[in-house]
Formats: structure tokens, C-alpha cells, sequence
């Protein structure tokens, strides 16, 4: 089992997450649409994408044809390229992966990040959209309230759900639609008969720990942590503090060869510090790991400069290409990097590096990426488990919409907030569709 947190805040996810800004793969939104959901295909999609943004990168071909400018959400390129970052990008080229914005054209490569942050400041929805309408006279805001169940009967149009992956199918279930056997289980009168509410459950599976020490220290790090950072940010919005602090890049790699070569099953993610750097105050409960297990696993690592790679399993088979990428010249000769090849406690029986070590490794070190979706899914009325069909509306209940992550059928190559927003920009317009015309 897995710590999944719920982000009960204005803002929802978006207020609490990296603020990494990833849409996925263009296949991911073909494969929906191919599921018997028109209109959410890429190139239907990607209108969403580039109204929402206000994309602050270069302006090249590339970014004029696959970004928007203008729009609610700051999508902030990191600004300069560390050391650390750069060896990572060209420990990429030397595995032969090409260096790319990865919501372009294509998403495999590696590549630098963006943040969902504007003028320096987190570009949640609640501060992009909640704190711009705040003052309208028909939007109300009701904050550090539980909502018990959903009466649509007493809605002039339709009520809406967005309360995640975890919460909406639960809210949905206490207002009685759901798998009537289960809902008959709990003494709960049956609304309507949904049998895929809470079903079809996807999240990405993230395996932690794959840390190198090394000899020299990010200088990036080193900026982060003094008087002229901290009053560059407070007066100017300027500076390491406009994003996470450190270095971060990521890249998405294909590790099998069947499919289509161009989409990828893995995504890794640099982080600026060895794994061990909070000496378990808090990763092991955060991970759901064994606190003993760990500490014994990372108090090597303990006051040691270093890097994390972390691995994000898309449609997963290895992680020896990690491995790869570690020990490439780049990352090697600049920064000295070794990794930290204790074995984790429960599996020295096994011959380091070999593919049942890695199983053993993964069963582990393998935790919630805190990404959940789909546990409401998008499809037509003959899908089983479909709760929602391609417009939002809940199946076989009328004024009811759900918009949100759950409503994903299948779960994106990457983060999931950007697909989020792109799901509720594409939702208004539907309800904007429906009711136009209607007092």
C-alpha cells in the first residue's frame, strides 16, 4: 500500500504538487480517442493546451506551433541550465536520445523543465482563475467545508464534480451512484447503477533511492541558500527561489523495442540531492518504506553531496538504462558520480545488477508517484466501467459532470496536472456548448 495525499486546498493538486509542467504523450490522447472518445484525440486536445497557457520560452517555430502565449497559466522554461542539468542532458545524447521540449512535436529525449509559475510565483488555478473571479457576484467560494453528497434535483443546470481521483468517485458513491452491489453493501439508496465508479484506479509507479554520491557539489545549490537569493525573491520575484530549489531535468526513454518507437514506457526525473537528505525525518512515512529498512539503506549517503535519479514507470519492462545514463562520461568525469550500490536490506541475496535484483529492488524501493486517475473513466455507454461519457456527464444520471483527473481512460506519459487543466478547459467549453441560450 502507498501514502496517497489528498490536496485539500484551494487549488486542489495544483496548489501542492512540483509544479512541473507536463502534458504527456500525443498517443496518450489518440489511445483515448480510440477508446470510443471523439474529439479528445491530440490534435483535438492541443487547442486546450495552447489556450491555457502563457508560455514565457523562446519564440521559435517549434514553440509559436505547439505553445499558447496569453493565456491563465505560466509556463516558465527553467531559466539557466546548471552544470549538473547539462551533464545529465549530455549523458542523454551520449545514449543517443536527443535533447527536446518535450511538449512539442515529440515527447521522448531528454529535456529541461518548465513550471507552471508566473511572475515568480506558483500559477495555481486557484490564483490563474479562483483570485481573478473572486469578485463576481455569481461565484461563491466555500472553503474548510465537507461536502456530504451531491443533490442534483435541486440544481437549476447541473452540478459539477472536481475533487479528484480519490475523493469524486467516493462523493459520487455517498450520493448513490455506484456498483449497486457495493452501495446495497454500505445501506446506501441506489441513485443509478455505475459499476465502474472507483474502478480502473492508475497512478505511476515511481522507484526511489537510485542515488550517486559525488566528489563536487551543484553550484546552483550553493547560490540558493544566502541573503542576496532570499531578498531577490521577496522584492523582485526573481532568482532560484521562482521554482524548486536546484537543478532538475528529466527525460522520457523507450526500454523495449516493440510498439512504437517514439513512446516512451519509462520517465526519469533528476533531483539535486542524494536521497537521504531529510536522514529519515520524513521520506520513509511519506513513501510508505520501513523506517529501520531505509535508514540502514541510505545512512551511507548520510552528509554526502550527491544526485537522485528518480524512475517513473509509463508502461514499464527495465531500469537498467538508468543505470546507463549514471554511468555515462558526462556524469562521471565532471562530477565524479558513483553510485551508491549497497544493497537494500532484503535483498543481498541476490547478485547486484542482475534482473532479480532489480525485481527485488523494485518490490522495495517502489512507491505511489502520487499521480492518480482514471477511477471515474471517459467512454461511451457499451465501455462497462465507463462512468462519464466523452462529454463529462456521468452515465445514467442527469445535471452530473465530473471534470477532473479521474476521468482520464488511461493515465498520461508524465505528470498529470497539465492534462488536468487541458480536461477542465475542454470541459467549459462543452458546458458552454450545452447551455448556451438557456436562462
Amino acid at each position: 500500500s502507498a501514502t496517497i495525499p489528498h490536496a485539500r486546498v484551494l487549488g486542489g493538486g495544483s496548489t501542492t504538487n512540483g509544479m512541473l509542467y507536463v502534458r504527456g504523450n500525443r498517443r496518450d490522447f489518440d489511445h483515448w480517442a480510440a477508446l470510443g472518445n471523439p474529439s479528445w484525440d491530440y490534435q483535438s486536445v492541443l487547442y486546450y493546451f495552447k489556450k491555457f497557457e502563457d508560455y514565457q520560452g523562446h519564440k521559435t517555430p517549434e514553440a509559436e506551433e505547439y505553445h499558447g502565449r496569453g493565456g491563465p497559466i505560466g509556463v516558465t522554461p527553467e531559466g539557466k541550465t546548471g552544470k549538473l542539468a547539462r551533464a545529465f542532458l549530455h549523458g542523454g545524447l551520449q545514449l543517443g536520445y536527443d535533447v527536446r521540449d518535450p511538449n512539442g512535436e515529440e515527447q521522448m529525449g531528454f529535456a529541461t523543465t518548465d513550471y507552471t509559475v508566473c511572475g515568480g510565483i506558483r500559477c495555481s488555478t486557484a490564483w490563474a482563475y479562483l483570485r481573478p473571479a473572486a469578485s463576481r457576484p455569481n461565484l461563491h467560494i466555500l472553503h474548510s467545508a465537507t461536502v456530504l453528497k451531491v443533490l442534483t434535483a435541486r440544481a437549476r443546470r447541473e452540478v459539477i464534480v472536481s475533487a479528484g481521483a480519490l475523493a469524486s468517485p467516493k462523493l459520487l458513491m455517498l450520493s448513490g451512484v455506484g456498483a449497486q452491489y457495493h452501495l446495497d453493501e454500505h445501506h446506501v439508496k441506489v441513485v443509478a447503477d455505475v459499476p465502474g465508479v472507483g474502478q480502473n484506479l492508475q497512478d505511476h509507479l515511481g522507484v526511489y533511492g537510485l542515488a550517486w554520491t559525488t566528489k563536487t557539489s551543484s553550484p546552483s545549490m550553493d547560490n540558493t541558500f544566502t541573503f542576496p537569493a532570499v531578498a531577490q525573491y521577496v522584492h523582485h520575484r526573481k532568482g532560484p527561489w521562482t521554482k524548486p530549489v536546484g537543478e532538475y531535468a528529466s527525460a522520457w526513454v523507450k526500454t523495449r523495442n516493440d510498439g512504437d518507437p517514439y513512446y516512451p514506457d519509462v520517465q526519469f526525473y533528476l533531483s539535486p540531492a542524494v536521497f537521504s537528505m531529510d536522514m529519515g525525518l520524513f521520506l520513509p512515512y511519506i513513501y510508505n518504506f520501513d523506517k529501520s529498512k531505509y535508514l540502514e539503506y541510505t545512512r551511507p549517503l548520510f552528509n554526502h553531496q550527491g544526485f537522485t535519479v528518480n524512475l517513473f514507470l509509463l508502461r514499464p519492462k527495465s531500469i537498467k538504462v538508468l543505470m546507463a545514463l549514471g554511468n555515462t562520461t558526462s556524469l562521471r568525469k565532471q562530477f565524479q558520480a558513483k553510485f551508491h550500490d549497497k544493497p537494500v536490506p532484503g535483498c543481498e541475496g541476490e547478485a547486484f545488477g542482475s534482473h532479480k535484483y532489480w525485481a527485488c529492488y523494485v518490490q522495495h524501493m517502489a512507491s505511489s508517484f502520487w499521480h492518480p486517475t482514471s477511477s471515474c473513466k471517459m467512454g461511451p455507454s457499451s465501455d462497462p466501467l465507463a462512468v462519464v461519457n466523452p462529454r463529462l456527464r456521468v452515465h445514467r444520471v442527469s445535471g452530473l459532470r465530473v471534470v477532473d483527473a479521474s476521468v482520464m481512460p488511461i493515465i498520461v506519459s508524465g505528470n498529470t496536472n497539465a492534462a488536468t487543466l487541458m480536461i477542465a478547459e475542454k470541459a467549459s467549453d462543452f458546458i458552454k456548448e450545452d447551455w448556451n441560450g438557456h436562462g
